[in-house]
């Protein structure tokens, strides 16, 4: 009351009820110099946050205020500059592909060669500049010598110049560099987002890898200590089979072909003459490549300068089954299945789902499952036509029996077709013809009754019916007696597209459909990455192996003289069809029928084989079935045949539904009784 009465007095007095304190201007404060040179470098990326690199000084000479320096930062990074280089790597990966050894450097095509190539240094070189002036080289966080892709572009420019400062092939230095060259291509992996994911996920799956490998040498090397002991120095055989020894191995024999021969003490060119020979010969079975042959020669040894005899110690076989129990049933799937497992992790801690839990993951992924439910529910209970003839047609096109008789005409329509062969009688051939005239009339009315029941709006609304839309038009020129060549075998053929529509009923087939159609995108990633290995080590191949005398597997058809012949040659050894044929080939040995009489210190086939054997066929090519195998687990999920969740899940979370389903029974009845009370004190007021 006291305060009242005052605000009262104040106001009669004519003074406000509330003192007024008025404070005088703050000077306005100037900005630090500290701020405003954060302010510049901020200017520099657009506003955003610099890159660490830019709070440093480049080559000790342009500091982050510097103007040419953000200049050439700004075209350093832009996206066109990119694109630009990505094309000049496209042109100089083609001029690798073109320089093959039958180019001569006095030719016109060489000359141009060489012009290209200076050019295109040069264009790297100013590239490499730009990067420097802008990142600084090597002294401070983020330069550019700090990044490994960076690195592997510094060694290849580097590499480059240094083979044309020293242009003479005599130089084995300069052959060394030149080499290099192949290097090139990689360059391209940081430009192109769907090589840098599977290249990532290799290099993350790496220590895991390399766990592996050092577990594999591990038996290799205890296998070929074991095997030098056995087989060492016992391979060796005269070409003359009724010779026994070494010492008789002189003179001249008649050979199986009645041709007079000379005798020669051979060896075999996969041995267990020593630890290194071992190896190779081991890995050789590892691969599954004409193992048995090896073992063969295993089973006939005798002693050393003896003659082999044939099945002379079957138990020897034991020796060879046990590696390849261990060594390729056992180490070669558990790479696969550590490249597998890495990829499975990567892309579930990366996928396309942003959770932070594994339960929100798992969530997600039933909500989809649900909504694919509801999705084939609503599919099932559409609305019919109210026209009678339409609602008639709509029950006849969507009636079990309708859809199981279509089924039926495809598969005989693919039948007939399966019959059809080269040398057919005449009556085979009018009977298909008629089959085929009578399924095309099937399938003609089936699209008119579709179309009648749903109108052409809700029939193209649907890709099968798109789908049969297309296969019917293809088949109304053949009816009609058009003869268009090649095309009527090919519309002929397509057919068997309709096929597909057995998937539409079919959940296990229509998963790996999904599979499929989901996997084009990832498989595509790892083929690119994949046809990138293989083209390096084609221009490789060439560099190395493309003078090389044919021999009885390098010959006109398989070799590396052209860039093309080298890539069909690695997919027959990423294939493995007789790899180890094609490696003896090049081998510095002196071949004899199958055999060699010595080989020299040639460590570049082995290492070029096994490299590229290890890297495409072990790790990248098994990344393509860990991408199928993750869509598969996938689609599978999502059509229902396949659960995640073990006992302990479905456990936890009837617990947890069963807590829930608690705290709201106690909450409404906690509620009911607040209400309760409310009510009896509202009749007791009243």
């Amino acid at each position: 009351e006291s305060g009242g009465g005052a605000a009262k007095k104040r106001k009669l007095d004519g003074v406000p009820d509330r003192d007024v304190i008025a404070n005088h201007p703050v000077k306005l404060k100037t900005r630090p110099k500290h701020q405003l040179k954060k302010v510049a470098q901020q200017k520099i990326s657009g506003g955003d946050p610099p890159p660490v690199y830019m709070l440093h000084r480049s080559l000790f000479l342009f500091s982050p205020q510097n103007s040419f320096r953000r200049l050439v930062f700004l075209v350093a990074f832009d996206k066109r500059f990119e694109y630009l280089i990505l094309l000049f790597i496209f042109v100089s990966s083609a001029s690798l592909a073109i320089d093959n050894p039958s180019v001569t450097p006095d030719s016109e095509l060489g000359k141009s060669l060489f012009a290209v190539d200076i050019a295109l240094n040069v264009i790297f070189f100013v590239e490499f500049a730009i990067k420097v002036i802008a990142m600084g080289f090597v002294g401070h966080p983020g330069a550019y010598l700090r990044h490994g892709w960076n690195v592997l572009d510094f060694f290849i420019v580097a590499s480059s110049f240094l083979s044309l400062l020293f242009n003479d092939p005599r130089l084995t230095i300069v052959r060394s560099f030149r080499m290099m060259r192949a290097l090139r291509p990689l360059r391209m992996v940081r430009r192109l987002r769907g090589m840098q994911l599977v290249v990532a996920t290799l290099v993350q799956s790496l220590p895991q890898i390399v766990n592996v490998i050092a577990f594999g040498m591990f038996e290799f090397v205890i296998f070929s200590i074991l095997g030098v002991q056995l087989f060492g120095g016992k391979f060796w055989r005269c070409t003359d089979p009724a010779v026994g020894h070494m010492d008789h191995c002189v003179g001249m024999y008649a050979n199986h072909e009645g041709l007079t021969a000379r005798r020669v003490w051979v060896n075999s060119v996969y041995n267990f003459d020593h630890v290194f020979n071992a190896a190779l010969c081991l890995f050789v079975v590892a691969t599954m490549d004409n193992w048995m042959a090896i073992a063969q020669r295993g089973m006939d040894v005798t002693e050393v300068n003896f003659q082999p005899i044939a099945n002379n110690a079957p138990l020897n076989v034991l020796y060879f089954v046990a590696f390849v129990i261990l060594g390729s049933f056992f180490w070669v799937n558990l790479l696969v299945g550590c490249i597998i497992d890495n990829y499975r992790r990567i892309s579930a801690a990366s996928g396309d789902m942003l959770f932070t839990t594994k339960g929100q993951q798992q969530w997600a992924e039933a909500l989809k499952m649900k909504q694919k439910q509801n999705a084939e529910a609503d599919e099932e209970v559409r609305e019919e036509p109210k026209f009678f003839i339409r609602k008639y047609l709509f029950r006849l096109v969507h009636h079990r029996g309708f859809e199981y008789f279509i089924m039926f005409c495809i598969a005989g329509n693919i039948f007939v077709m399966v019959l059809q062969h080269d040398g057919q009688d005449a009556t085979l051939t009018s009977l298909s013809d008629l089959t085929s005239t009578l399924f095309t009339w099937v399938f003609v009315l089936e699209m008119a009754l579709k179309l009648g029941a749903l109108l052409p709006k809700r029939y193209w609304a649907d890709p099968w019916n798109k789908f049969d839309f297309f296969i019917v038009a293809g088949s109304v020129p053949e009816m009609a007696g058009l003869d268009m060549g090649p095309g009527t075998m090919v519309f002929r053929t397509f057919r068997m597209g309709r096929m597909f529509k057995m998937l539409k009923n079919a959940k296990g087939l229509r998963a790996l459909f999904a599979t499929l159609l989901n996997s084009v995108g990832s498989i595509a990633n790892v083929g690119s990455l994949l046809f990138l290995a293989i083209f390096i080590f084609s221009v490789l191949g060439m560099n190395l192996f493309g003078e090389l005398e044919h021999g009885a597997f390098i010959d006109e058809m398989h070799n590396f003289e052209t860039f093309g012949n080298g890539l069909l040659l690695l997919f027959r050894v990423m294939s493995g069809d007789g790899w180890s044929d094609v490696m003896m080939d090049t081998l510095d040995c002196d071949h004899v029928a199958g055999y060699t009489t010595g080989c020299g210190f040639a460590p570049a086939p082995p290492l070029f084989f096994i490299t590229f054997i290890i890297l495409a066929s072990f790790m990248v090519l098994n990344l393509i079935v860990a991408v199928i195998l993750d869509k598969f687990i996938d689609a599978a999920q999502a059509e229902g045949l396949l659960s995640t969740a073990s006992f302990f899940d479905a456990l936890q979370r009837k617990m947890l539904l069963d807590g829930f389903m608690e705290k709201l029974k106690s909450r409404l009845a906690e509620h009911r009784v607040r209400k309760g009370t409310r009510l009896k004190s509202t009749n007791k007021s009243r």
